[in-house]
């Protein structure tokens, strides 16, 4: 499981956020990572924002499932999230 890290500073209107992680460092993510850093509440699994994000989008679970992942793993570089 994975908890959030970080603020969240500004919504743009074009679908982009921008968060700060706890160095201070900004980043601009897009509105689906958004969405499954919103998500990451330390309770939630990973399967579960999979499935989440796959009624929402209307993708496939398989394909929900690799955004998830690669998003984690590009916010865990970001110091965005942690595990817990």
């Amino acid at each position: 499981m994975y908890q959030k890290t970080g603020t969240l500073v500004k919504n743009n209107q074009d679908e982009t956020l921008i968060i700060t992680n706890d160095e201070k460092n900004y980043y601009e993510i897009s509105y689906i990572a958004a969405f499954i850093w919103k998500k990451l509440d330390g309770q939630t699994s990973t399967d579960e924002i999979s499935k989440t994000l796959s009624d929402v989008g209307q993708v496939s679970l398989d394909k929900s499932t690799n955004i998830t992942v690669s998003a984690i793993e590009k916010l865990k570089e970001y110091d965005l999230v942690e595990e817990v």
